[in-house]
């Protein structure tokens, strides 16, 4: 039996939410540029909104480090995704405090 279309779609977005945070914690800032959308934004738990290009440019300049728990965060994050041809891309990313 073959799987649905929506748990296909489940499981590439879940592999490609998997390889955002891999990208992440390896400061991998290529690997996230092309797993984001153009025009993605990044909404800050200050409420920034700050566009895709400016985000990667302080993650290459050391100003963002991912990492590992080293302390307890209450954090909830909301991605949306978009399918673009067979990719699906971050088109928006929201962190708050819960």
């Amino acid at each position: 039996m073959q799987p649905s279309p929506d748990q296909n779609a489940h499981d590439d977005v879940t592999t490609a939410f998997r390889a955002y945070l891999q990208a992440m914690l390896d400061g991998d800032t290529h690997a996230l540029d092309n797993l984001l959308a153009d025009g993605c934004t990044l909404t800050h738990i200050t409420g920034y909104v700050q566009p895709k290009d400016e985000w990667l440019s302080q993650t290459r300049a050391g100003q963002f480090l991912y990492h590992g728990t080293r302390a307890k965060w209450r954090l909830q994050m909301t991605m949306d995704y978009a399918r673009e041809g067979d990719t699906w891309s971050v088109i928006r990313s929201a962190a708050t405090t819960w």
